[in-house]
């Protein structure tokens, strides 16, 4: 069955990277943009869920579509941080051939 996420239970679920209740330091569950690795390793989560029809298109345009942003808009602008950037905007873009066939 198909998720149709509302953006809270989106933010909730996909872009958080840390748990504030788990006693590990890091949780990994968010999709992440920090580095050219990390995008792409959140790039392919989003792809099998949508292979997997966990989520819909319009789910995955919308999670490309916040990463990309979040990357062109982070205070702390790096290399690695575009690189990531690019990663989803790349993702992004195959996404809306997908959605205009």
């Amino acid at each position: 069955m198909k998720k149709i996420l509302t953006f809270k239970l989106f933010e909730q679920t996909y872009l958080n990277a840390v748990n504030p209740f788990s006693k590990e330091k890091k949780y990994s569950m968010g999709l992440r943009f920090a580095n050219k690795q990390e995008a792409i390793n959140s790039v392919k989560r989003v792809q099998q869920m949508l292979d997997n029809k966990e989520i819909e298109l319009k789910d995955a345009v919308i999670a490309a579509y916040i990463m990309s942003k979040r990357a062109e808009l982070h205070k702390y602008q790096t290399a690695s941080i575009k690189d990531g950037g690019l990663v989803w905007e790349e993702y992004l873009k195959q996404l809306k051939r997908k959605d205009e066939i």
